[in-house]
This record gives C-alpha cells, sequence and structure tokens, in this order.
C-alpha cells in the first residue's frame, strides 16, 4: 500500500470515527491473531529464528 493510499484510508476511518484504523492486511492480522494466535506467533517468529541463527553462525 503506498502513502498516499493509506493516507486515505486513515482520513476516511476518522471521518467516520473510528477507533481504530487498521490499514490493508492490518485486520486481517489482527482478526486471525485473536483466533489463532499461537498460529500467528509462530508464522510471524520465523523470520526473526532465520536472523537469529544466521547471526549466531557468524
Amino acid at each position: 500500500m503506498d502513502a498516499g493510499e493509506m493516507v486515505r484510508y486513515a482520513i476516511k476511518g476518522l471521518k467516520q470515527d473510528r477507533f481504530e484504523i487498521l490499514p490493508g492486511f492490518r485486520s486481517t492480522l489482527k482478526f486471525v491473531s485473536r483466533v489463532a494466535p499461537q498460529f500467528m506467533l509462530n508464522l510471524l517468529s520465523k523470520p526473526v529464528v532465520k536472523m537469529l541463527t544466521q547471526t549466531k553462525g557468524n
């Protein structure tokens, strides 16, 4: 999502007096993290674990 699209989304949310504005894929991430929190934790932790294993090898 480019900056202009994100700004339009934010302004639309502000006009609707929304408590929380989650642009793009973020709303899906929030929903899935509530339904299956361990799955999301594992999914989002993979890149971090990979990076840590690479740095420990050096």
